[in-house]
């Protein structure tokens, strides 16, 4: 197109960086973050289409605190599967109700790396791996 003039920029050069191409691909990162969690919380709850501003605020939490996807899906269905209702009333009303579990499942990981890396450890190791794999969440999502 423009080969005749040498002093103008090609930007179809290798150099050529998309603007704003990092940050995009972290908003899309940080939706499909959101969306993978909002989709299992509201599933295991049976109720509601639609987090609430405080569930929403829990997950700007758990995104600044920087805790893994899988950790947090886990830490979800662990909290729904120990659930024992007390009365017929009685449900996970809070995204905020599986804190507790998510952060001990993050500080379980936390500690096993350190051993990982250094190669001799004294304790037991600690198993983080998730209770359930993507595939049996990209199954229950499909149900």
């Amino acid at each position: 197109m423009n080969q005749g003039l040498p002093d103008e920029i090609n930007s179809d050069s290798q150099d050529a960086v998309p603007a704003g191409d990092a940050d995009s691909n972290r908003k899309a990162a940080e939706l499909d973050y959101r969306r993978q969690i909002a989709d299992l919380y509201l599933k295991r709850r049976a109720k509601g289409t639609e987090l609430s501003p405080k569930d929403e605020l829990f997950l700007d939490e758990l995104i600044a605190d920087g805790v893994p996807i899988f950790i947090v899906l886990d830490g979800i269905n662990q909290a729904f599967d120990k659930f024992k209702p007390k009365h017929k009333k009685d449900e996970i009303k809070s995204l905020s109700y599986c804190e507790g579990i998510i952060y001990s499942l993050l500080s379980q990981q936390e500690l096993a790396e350190p051993e990982q890396n250094t190669g001799a450890s004294e304790e037991p190791e600690l198993s983080v791996e998730p209770q359930y794999h993507q595939g049996e969440y990209k199954k229950s999502l499909s149900d």
